[in-house]
């Protein structure tokens, strides 16, 4: 089984990055799915029908009684996650529900952002990012530690909190 796996597990993982192809019905759940497919890669098999179909019964059998296979058609789909979900009930892998939890927070996160940005554009705020920050010369970040009005962030991108956090020291 050990040496059947692996070679299952590489075909899967090629499988998982040509995910660019889901066709799902909005961009949204087309991100939430990869990222629960990502995020569950540990905890699933992931095989299209038709790669299922070239299987053995004995295979087959195995993967069935695993219970950690989600087999597709042309894309993975909600349906293929909710069946999954159905038969898969020890709960070892992130539940979808949740993922989309988070990603409608880091929407609702990203649209306050956003507003906030567009109500305050007249505002003289400098907006940096930490590295951006510290990549700068000594006597540019001595003129932008003596701004008032600056958000320096130390994620990716500008977070609501970091808003938040400016918003309270003023």
């Amino acid at each position: 089984m050990k040496r059947f796996t692996l070679p299952i597990i590489l075909v899967l993982l090629f499988a998982t990055l040509n995910l660019a192809n889901l066709k799902a019905q909005t961009v949204s759940e087309r991100a939430a799915i990869k990222e629960w497919l990502i995020a569950n890669q540990e905890h699933l098999t992931l095989l299209s029908s038709d790669e299922y179909q070239k299987l053995s019964p004995s295979v087959k059998g195995i993967l069935d009684v695993d219970k950690r296979s989600l087999i597709y058609d042309q894309e993975v789909t909600l349906a293929d996650i909710s069946a999954f979900e159905a038969k898969n009930t020890s709960m070892d892998y992130v539940p979808f529900q949740g993922q989309l939890v988070r990603e409608e927070q880091g929407h609702s996160n990203q649209d306050k952002v956003a507003k906030w940005l567009e109500s305050n554009k007249r505002r003289n705020i400098k907006i940096i990012s930490y590295q951006n920050y510290k990549s700068r010369s000594s006597k540019e970040r001595a003129y932008i530690d003596q701004l008032v009005d600056k958000i320096i962030y130390k994620g990716e991108t500008l977070e609501w909190g970091d808003i938040e956090e400016f918003e309270q020291s003023k």
